[in-house]
């Protein structure tokens, strides 16, 4: 399977969609020290 990688391709062609529900965004050195089952993503 291939994958576009035009990037303006990519751009024209994405629908997001806005999760119901709050956000967080923060940094954390040790994820061992939290609770990560309700994580949508870790990067």
């Amino acid at each position: 399977m291939t994958g576009e990688i035009d990037f303006a391709i990519l751009l024209t062609k994405m629908k997001p969609e806005l999760n119901p529900g709050d956000y967080v965004f923060c940094s954390i050195k040790d994820l061992t020290t939290i609770d990560i089952s309700q994580t949508i993503l870790i990067f």
